[in-house]
């Protein structure tokens, strides 16, 4: 919703909205850190597809010095969430590491894993992609089950204990709850949601057609 709305003002004037509004809400999110200033926060990395979209359409060179704004961006909400990391008392790696899935910790790591991602995408571009079909093509396949993968991940392989008891292995019930998770995730996306989207959506559409094209026979 919020990319609707800014589409409708100037790229640039859009662009430093969103920066503007994404660092005041980074330093409001050290204060008082809430699902508002969370979401114009995550708006500066989801940002970062439209602007390498926008060189691309453009035909200008996708690259480190043309994104500098915007890592530059990117890097000064890292710095900032990574204060409110030692804030919170965070200050050795076993206490890092102990709260990498937890405020503020999840924070941090999100937007310094947006960081190393974009400028390792854009070194491996130079480099033509070389061997992308061995690493990361193969996982395409995931993507129709991507969106549930991301919500229930938490619930079925992280926090998932009903193995606990039974099972002793770490390594073999993280792998039963990661299948479970996967089949879960298929079953969501793919047998539940495609009959829904078919059944409800088309039936709807369908009807409302027929009927439109009765009225303009009459």
């Amino acid at each position: 919703m919020i990319f609707f709305i800014l589409f409708k003002l100037n790229n640039k004037v859009s662009t430093k909205l969103v920066y503007v509004l994404g660092i005041l809400s980074a330093i409001s999110y050290i204060f008082y850190p809430n699902f508002i200033n969370r979401i114009l926060m995550y708006l500066v990395i989801w940002w970062g597809g439209l602007e390498i979209a926008d060189l691309y359409l453009k035909q200008e060179q996708i690259s480190i010095y043309n994104l500098r704004a915007y890592l530059l961006v990117l890097l000064v909400l890292t710095l900032i969430l990574g204060l409110n990391v030692y804030l919170n008392s965070i200050e050795s790696i076993s206490q890092f590491v102990q709260n990498i899935g937890l405020h503020p910790v999840l924070e941090f790591r999100h937007f310094l894993f947006a960081i190393i991602a974009i400028v390792l995408a854009i070194m491996w571009h130079k480099l033509n992609w070389r061997l992308f079909n061995y690493t990361i093509l193969p996982f395409h396949r995931l993507a129709p089950i991507s969106y549930c993968l991301y919500i229930s991940h938490w619930f079925l392989v992280i926090k998932a204990t009903y193995l606990n008891d039974l099972i002793s292995n770490t390594f073999l019930r993280v792998f039963i709850y990661l299948i479970v998770c996967l089949f879960f995730s298929y079953l969501v996306e793919k047998v539940v949601y495609t009959n829904l989207v078919k059944k409800v959506v088309y039936t709807k559409v369908r009807n409302w057609f027929i009927s439109y094209r009765r009225t303009l026979s009459v």
